[in-house]
């Protein structure tokens, strides 16, 4: 065992409700133990440099793990200036937190680990500190990416379901900005659709971030994620639809939407220039075999390649 591994961690959070039974009442040196063991036992849904992701249940609840080494240096900076949890585990949870309390659908966190050495360095990934999250499972039947390609074909009815998927997109979307809220990852398959309803919910918000006023470049980033990620899911019409929806709902003017979405486009281009399609994006679900991947937190993951084509329209060709 490593030195950080024979300390205690220093910080636990638990939520009040949602907890598995046979883990209440334990310690958090015993709780992290528990939790390892039952991420190891389930599915790995992806491993990265300083994360890996499980799949698992426990007393019949199925959940997700995610287990951080380290950080990335430019994030621990920034965070730490702004006065937030530096590590990756307390911010999503705080995020969720934050998300949850405005009345927009999210996974609940559930148990939130944190060690770290002393001192303030800057723990790199793989190194230094470490941190476990566990959050709830949503389970969903598709995406975002999948549900505007389902509604694609002609009829009256297909035509009512699509009016009513953007009209709930754009609700979510709006609702996120106007709380003050930017995700930073917004992919068409980070809106999943909850099994056995209509409901629409935002997942993986490793990256969501909350100002009093949120500077309008992560606003173009989120608008500009969502653009790229539906390239040829969604008509000019549809996409100048949502825009207004969401310049109204978020108290924006008419020249405030023009100005943005020349910027849109460009930030587009740049996100999916050299963004490969991810064949694992297009599964939902729980998983049924240990190579599966795709989701990651209760949601498809790298959501980039949500959909037949990622290719972004020039704003010449946009505007045309």
């Amino acid at each position: 065992m490593t030195q950080i591994e024979q300390r205690k961690p220093v910080e636990a959070h638990r939520a009040v409700e949602g907890v598995p039974v046979s883990w209440r009442g334990l310690d958090a040196p015993q709780l992290w133990s528990a939790i390892e063991r039952a991420a190891d036992a389930g599915h790995e849904l992806r491993a990265t440099r300083g994360r890996r992701t499980h799949a698992f249940e426990v007393d019949g609840q199925r959940l997700v793990a995610k287990r951080f080494r380290g950080d990335e240096p430019r994030d621990w900076w920034f965070e730490r200036l702004r006065g937030v949890p530096t590590d990756a585990a307390r911010r999503e949870w705080r995020a969720l937190e934050r998300v949850l309390a405005t009345g927009l659908a999210a996974p609940r966190p559930l148990v939130v680990l944190f060690e770290a050495p002393s001192g303030v360095r800057p723990p790199r990934p793989g190194s230094g500190a470490r941190a476990l999250l566990v959050l709830e499972w949503i389970d969903h039947d598709s995406h975002l990416g999948r549900l505007l390609a389902e509604t694609a074909s002609s009829g009256p009815d297909a035509a009512r379901r699509r009016r009513e998927l953007v009209e709930r997109t754009c609700r979510s979307v709006a609702h996120l900005h106007a709380h003050g809220l930017y995700h930073r990852d917004l992919y068409a398959s980070h809106l999943v659709r909850r099994s056995g309803s209509d409901e629409l919910v935002l997942l993986d918000h490793g990256r969501t971030r909350w100002e009093r006023r949120p500077r309008e470049r992560w606003l173009i980033k989120d608008l500009a994620a969502l653009h790229g990620s539906t390239a040829g899911l969604a008509s000019d019409r549809e996409r100048l639809r949502f825009l207004s929806r969401w310049r109204r709902a978020t108290g924006r003017t008419t020249a405030d939407a023009r100005r943005m979405v020349p910027a849109i486009l460009r930030k587009a281009e740049r996100l999916f220039a050299h963004r490969p399609v991810d064949p694992g994006t297009d599964r939902v679900g729980w998983p049924s075999g240990s190579a599966e991947r795709g989701v990651e937190g209760g949601h498809p993951v790298d959501a980039g390649g949500a959909g037949p084509s990622i290719a972004v329209p020039r704003a010449r060709e946009a505007r045309a």
